[in-house]
């Protein structure tokens, strides 16, 4: 997967490619808010789909935007 993503994203701007290391730099260590002591590579498939949904579902702006990002990203590639 990951070389798809990088010759997806690598013609993009700088910026871009920035904001989405960040976003999923974000998303790899987001467990931590929510306690488990785990980074998200490291959760079960069904821990991650559960713990998508709840930043999907987050009062917090910025976290189900982490969300869309990566889905839009993901839909985008397959």
């Amino acid at each position: 997967m990951g070389d798809g993503v990088d010759q997806f994203i690598g013609p993009g701007s700088k910026a871009l490619r920035f904001g989405l290391v960040g976003l999923l730099g974000v998303l790899r260590w987001s467990p931590l808010l929510f306690g488990k002591f785990r980074l998200f590579d490291d959760l079960t498939v069904e821990e991650r789909i559960h713990h998508l949904e709840r930043l999907d579902r987050s009062k917090v702006t910025a976290l189900p935007l982490i969300v869309v990002a990566y889905k839009t990203v993901m839909t985008m590639l397959f």
